[in-house]
């Protein structure tokens, strides 16, 4: 909450500014100066209320986000855990379907020789292919395959000699 004595004083300030004009023009001003006052006095109490009520809300905003990071953490961890279990079960023989099958499934690679070795999730990919693209295409695609812990790409380039 903010120091509220600047505003204090300055109303005091002001209250005293107008009973002094008031006492010389007589009593008919010391009213127009007390009503004055006293609407400056609301006014600051309406101010203060809704900063406190703007405080109070973000305070709620503040407790909300801290809870929705929470939760995402939690979230964040138990994903990570089912990916390791799904991961942990999953088989280097497993890994080589999904890999080839993968490669197969793409249009650009499936005719072209290449090939997939798989030893403790580490994907070796051999072969050779016409253009840099489809090499770091082939390694994307044996990259996605879920269990993949590293792909080892020695795919060559040979661009076929024109005739």
């Amino acid at each position: 909450m903010r120091n509220p004595m600047p505003l204090i004083l300055s109303t005091c300030a002001l209250t005293f500014l107008l009973l002094g004009l008031a006492a010389c023009d007589g009593e008919r001003s010391l009213e127009a100066a007390s009503e004055k006052v006293e609407r400056v006095a609301r006014d600051v109490d309406a101010a203060r209320a809704k900063i406190e009520q703007r405080e109070e809300a973000v305070e709620k905003a503040k407790e909300s986000l801290e809870e929705a990071r929470t939760e995402l953490a939690e979230i964040e961890t138990k994903l990570s855990e089912a990916r390791q279990s799904v991961e942990d079960a999953i088989s280097d023989t497993d890994l080589f379907r999904a890999v080839q099958s993968a490669l197969l499934d793409d249009d650009d690679l499936e005719d072209l020789a290449i090939s997939a070795r798989v030893a403790q999730r580490v994907v070796t990919l051999e072969g050779s292919v016409p253009s840099e693209d489809l090499k770091v295409r082939a390694e994307k695609i044996a990259g996605d395959a879920l269990g993949v812990a590293t792909v080892v790409n020695q795919i060559r380039v040979e661009v076929p000699a024109e005739g």
